[in-house]
C-alpha cells in the first residue's frame, strides 16, 4: 500500500521470505531496487546484506531495519548499501525519497567507479613516474613506473601508506622535503635536476601540484617525473653546433 501511495510507478513488486529465495529472485528477475530486511528466516545481521550484495550487481539496496538494528544498517551503508529505513518510521513519502535517492546514488557510484578505473589505467600506462602523498608525506597513489624508479634510486619499492621521507636515500630527502613544502603552501611548479640511480645518473623534470579538496583545502601533493636524458643530450648537441658555427 505504501509503495502504491509513494507516487512512483512500480509495475512489479516481489516478496522473498528468506535469503535463499531472495537470491533466487535477484538472479531471475534482475530488480531495479532491493528492499532488504537484515533479519530473515535463514540469515540475520550484516552477513545478510553482504550475501545479497555479492549477487546484486548494480542494483541499489535499501536496508529495512528495526530501531534495535540501526547500528547494523549504518554498517551496511559503510559497506555499500544506498540507504536505510526504520520500520517504525516508514511512510509513502520516505519510501519515495529513498527509492529516488538510492537509484541516483548508485548511478553516481557506478560513474565514479568507471572514472576511477579509467584514471588508474591512464596512470599505469604512462611512461612518467606518478605518485601522490598526503599532508604527512604518506603515499596515497603510486604507479608501477614510479615503484621501479624508486627501487633504482633507493634499493627498494615503496608501499602505499609509507612515509615518502623514509623511502628516499638520505642525500635526497632534504631536496624532496623542500619541494613538498612549496607545494603544500599552494605553489604549482616544475623543476629539473639530475638524480643518481643505481644504473646511471639521469636528468629528470619534476612537475609538482597541490591536491585540493572540494572546499579548496590543500590535502596533499602530486608528483609527475619524466626522464629528459634525450632532451638534455639534444640541447648539448645544439649548443656544440652553435659554438662551432660561431667559431
Amino acid at each position: 500500500v505504501m509503495l502504491k501511495n509513494s507516487g512512483i510507478g512500480i509495475t512489479q513488486f516481489d516478496i522473498a521470505e528468506s535469503l535463499e529465495e531472495g537470491i533466487k529472485c535477484c538472479r531471475e528477475l534482475m530488480p531495479d531496487l532491493i528492499f532488504l530486511d537484515l533479519t530473515l528466516s535463514d540469515s540475520t545481521g550484516i552477513k545478510t546484506f553482504h550475501k545479497i550484495q555479492q549477487i546484486s550487481g548494480s542494483t541499489p539496496i535499501v536496508i529495512i531495519t528495526g530501531n534495535e538494528d540501526e547500528r547494523m544498517a549504518l554498517e551496511a551503508l559503510r559497506d555499500g548499501a544506498q540507504d536505510y529505513l526504520l520500520k517504525s518510521e516508514i511512510s509513502p513519502v520516505l519510501i519515495s525519497r529513498s527509492i529516488l535517492y538510492s537509484i541516483e546514488r548508485k548511478r553516481i557510484e557506478s560513474e565514479l567507479f568507471r572514472s576511477k578505473a579509467n584514471n588508474e589505467a591512464l596512470i599505469e600506462n604512462t611512461k612518467d613516474s606518478i605518485w601522490a602523498v598526503d599532508r604527512d608525506m604518506r603515499f596515497i597513489t603510486l604507479n608501477t613506473r614510479f615503484s621501479e624508479s624508486m627501487e633504482l634510486l633507493s634499493g627498494r619499492k615503496p608501499q602505499l601508506g609509507e612515509y615518502m621521507h623514509d623511502t628516499l636515500p638520505e642525500h635526497n630527502r632534504m631536496w624532496f622535503r623542500e619541494i613538498f613544502e612549496r607545494a603544500i603552501q599552494g605553489e604549482q611548479f616544475r623543476v629539473e635536476t639530475k638524480l643518481k640511480f643505481t644504473d646511471n645518473n639521469h636528468d629528470i623534470e619534476l612537475s609538482v601540484n597541490p591536491i585540493r579538496s572540494v572546499d579548496g583545502t590543500i590535502v596533499g601533493v602530486s608528483f609527475f617525473v619524466r626522464n629528459i636524458d634525450a632532451r638534455k643530450l639534444a640541447e648539448k648537441r645544439i649548443r656544440k653546433s652553435e659554438d662551432a658555427y660561431r667559431l
